[in-house]
């Protein structure tokens, strides 16, 4: 057998072992314990409460334990479905939709937001981006694409510009397949997207771009199947990040301490804030144009774009891409976080 296929082997059997053996030693009744372990219908605490105070060694046990569940069943923990051929999604893109009255608060709020831009002169393009389960063609929850046909509807109604990005992120390049976020390749797919449908947004800045560096991680959505260190057995390597960087060039008699004039604004989550996406950067070199980044992460949607908005030193003209996760449109305290 060869040695890579004996590895695979091998590992599992040796977590089942393990985890046979832990549970084993557990259930041994206990001598200076005041009372023995009652199999009643509070088992599964007093297990619970076992594995926190009785096992120094829980944090690899659980560990080794997801990590046997997923290579023997292909299952994680609660929070994470597991797709075909190993590819994790967040169960937070098959959420139970919100009640008609949260729903449409959330999108009075969306267009609110957009409209109060507008009124100042400035202009709002929404980027709808959609769930990793739809870019990758599998069933997608009725209700995210309900609420996303509702919320569009919304948007037009009010004059709201957007732009649907699900086109763009179509296929296995879009996002990691271990992590909840989109890869650089589908950021420029998106940039690239939005400088085709929206022309009067292209500028002509000299952008000088580095040579894309990469960039090794663990996906977020690993901890929910077992540790980063046991992921790579049971076929859940670390994902790679080819990162670049884009750079307006600025002329000599640039001051380097003005606002840039003509600058875009960007507004969004973690797709934006976080630079190993590269979706600025992407932004900067799809419409030459240089981006100014107020994007937040682990705040949601609403949050960054609240903020912005009450930013005294913001351009109340500028033009503001606000990147939109389709699926908070049923997040039950996506709108809770801004009142």
């Amino acid at each position: 057998m060869p040695l890579k296929k004996l590895h695979i082997t091998l590992i599992p059997i040796i977590f089942f072992g393990y985890a046979v053996l832990v549970n084993m030693m557990l259930l041994v009744p206990n001598a200076s314990a005041p009372k023995p372990l009652v199999w009643d219908h509070s088992l599964s605490h007093s297990l619970d409460q076992l594995y926190a105070d009785q096992q120094l060694h829980a944090p690899f046990a659980q560990a080794a334990i997801g990590a046997l569940r997923y290579a023997l069943l292909r299952e994680g923990r609660e929070g994470v479905r597991v797709a075909p051929e190993g590819w994790l999604l967040s169960e937070e893109e098959f959420r139970p939709p919100l009640p008609e009255e949260s729903a449409r608060g959330l999108r009075h709020q969306i267009v609110d937001f957009a409209q109060h831009i507008q009124a100042q002169g400035g202009q709002v393009i929404v980027v709808l981006l959609p769930p990793k389960a739809e870019s990758l063609g599998l069933t997608l929850s009725p209700e995210v694409a309900r609420q996303k046909h509702r919320l569009v509807a919304a948007l037009r109604a009010g004059g709201v510009a957007y732009l649907d990005a699900a086109p763009a992120l179509e296929g296995q390049n879009s996002f990691f397949k271990t992590d909840t976020h989109w890869t650089p390749k589908g950021a420029r797919f998106v940039a690239d997207l939005m400088a085709r449908s929206f022309p009067s947004l292209t500028g002509n800045a000299d952008v000088q771009v580095t040579v894309p560096t990469p960039d090794h991680f663990t996906g977020d959505l690993i901890p929910f199947v077992t540790h980063a260190r046991l992921a790579p057995f049971v076929g859940l390597p670390r994902e790679t990040a080819n990162v670049f960087r884009a750079r307006i060039k600025l002329g000599e008699s640039k001051d380097l301490f003005a606002e840039p004039r003509g600058a875009h604004a960007l507004v969004g989550t973690s797709y934006s804030a976080n630079p190993r996406w590269g979706f600025e950067d992407a932004l900067k070199v799809a419409l030459a144009r240089d981006i100014l980044n107020f994007a937040t992460a682990g705040q949601g949607p609403l949050v960054p774009m609240k903020a912005y908005l009450e930013r005294k030193d913001r351009d109340p003209q500028a033009t503001v891409i606000w990147e939109f996760p389709v699926r908070y449109l049923t997040d039950p305290n996506v709108l809770e976080r801004v009142q």
